[in-house]
């Protein structure tokens, strides 16, 4: 899922503050806001109706 985000928002970008979670046990990213051009809306394909 991951690939197929980075492969239709290639200019994606930070747009603002990145606020870090503040825990003695986990350590990392809580918000980090992004701005992007919107690739091309891909379809899952429609299911077969044959009977």
């Amino acid at each position: 899922m991951f690939n197929q985000l980075v492969n239709r928002t290639p200019d994606m970008r930070v747009a603002g503050p990145v606020e870090r979670l503040r825990s003695n046990f986990i350590g990392g990213i809580k918000h980090i806001p992004v701005e992007f051009t919107p690739g091309e809306r891909i379809h899952a394909p429609e299911p077969s109706l044959s009977s």
